[in-house]
């Protein structure tokens, strides 16, 4: 009779969860799901002299942040408890590292007397650093500024805190792509997959036998990817906690909805759009005053107080543009000698989407405010 597929992670409670533990899970659940099989969460805590208080309750909320959701674990125990010390699987997956010590695992089980029950090894080629020479440490993390924890994490003795990806910005589903993609494809040049897509193509024989390099600005750009591909709907929740730590408040759900569309193409961490967002919620507290004053005349003051008097309610961004125009050629100016000074007015500085959708969105009396409280600050 075919064996049924049982995996599962074995993470010792001791601290934060690696990256590379995260793959493990990750492939451990992929290939358990495709087979149709079980995957176990197994705490190893047998060396109780490194066990950390909370570390496992740490370890099951990442794995849930993550989506990769044990089939079995000391929360949901099935037939086969317990599940904080070894028990029959079919498969076991882990790290490269333990290959010089395989042959005496081997050994083992055949000594004693287990041969029929040993579980297929795989092994994992090791997340590098960026350079290639060796495999990526908390401390190469902290040396090169971006994280290697799934999440945050506190140590109980010392009180330091390691940050997470989580934490820093990143969607558990672009966190989920990237590691899948640390030593694995599918072949083809697809670099964007669901938890879905990669259980329904993942295979073992398409891991790399290498290890993989670690790079920051292309995980950055797998949540990129992930947050345009995102509807404001589902980005909601997360981008009005971003704004509360901002000291943002969003009373306009709709507006709110609104705006992530209009900006999520800019935002590459969730904590962005605190900065690409928060201005429609509330009026710039500075202004790039430098990149206006120097070219700042009575004449552009004036420019925008007519415009000011002109915008209406109910004006599309294309027909507020036109406006705009028409009144800058009247009084004898370029559009693009009065487009920045205008940004600057609405959000503060050089940034944003098109500063007619800006204004659209801000509305004709919320325009008009910030317009007349910018000129008063640049004819100072």
């Amino acid at each position: 009779m075919e064996q049924k597929v049982r995996v599962r992670f074995a993470p010792s409670p001791t601290g934060g969860l690696h990256l590379g533990g995260v793959r493990t899970a990750l492939f451990n659940y992929l290939f358990a799901k495709q087979h149709g099989g079980t995957f176990i969460l197994r705490v190893e805590d047998t060396d109780q002299t490194r066990f950390v208080e909370g570390a496992e309750e740490y370890i099951v909320d990442c794995l849930n942040w993550c989506g990769i959701n044990p089939d079995e674990s000391p929360n949901k125990p099935g037939d086969f408890g317990p599940y904080r010390q070894s028990e029959r699987i079919s498969h076991a997956f882990r790290g490269e590292e333990w290959l010089p010590s395989a042959p005496i695992h081997i050994l083992l089980w055949k000594y004693l007397g287990w041969e029929d029950i040993m579980p297929k090894w795989a092994h994992l080629p090791l997340i590098l650093k960026p350079d290639g020479h060796g495999k990526l440490s908390k401390r190469d993390g902290d040396r090169l500024g971006f994280p290697v924890y799934a999440q945050n994490w506190t140590d109980p003795k010392t009180g330091d805190l390691t940050k997470g990806f989580k934490e820093l910005g990143f969607l558990p589903e672009a966190f989920v792509n990237l590691l899948a993609m640390l030593g694995w494809n599918d072949g083809t040049e697809q670099e964007i997959f669901s938890l879905f897509q990669l259980t329904e193509s993942f295979s073992l024989a398409r891991i790399s036998k290498a290890g993989a390099k670690f790079d920051f600005e292309k995980a950055k750009w797998y949540n990129h990817e992930w947050i345009k591909k995102e509807s404001a709907q589902d980005l909601s929740g997360k981008v009005k906690i971003e704004l509360i730590k901002a000291g943002v408040e969003v009373k306009d759900e709709a507006l709110l909805l609104e705006v992530i569309d209009l900006v999520k193409d800019r935002c590459t961490l969730l904590s962005d759009f605190a900065t690409q967002a928060g201005y429609f919620f509330d009026s710039p507290g500075s202004y790039d005053e430098a990149a206006v004053k120097p070219k700042w005349t009575n004449e552009k003051a004036v420019f925008f107080k007519t415009f000011s008097e002109e915008i209406i309610d109910g004006l599309s961004p294309t027909e507020m543009e036109e406006k705009f125009k028409a009144i800058a050629a009247e009084q004898g100016f370029k559009p693009g000698e009065l487009m920045l000074p205008f940004r600057i007015m609405l959000v503060g500085g050089k940034f944003g989407p098109s500063v007619f959708d800006i204004a659209v969105l801000l509305g004709a009396k919320e325009t008009s405010l910030r317009i007349e409280k910018a000129i008063a600050l640049f004819n100072n």
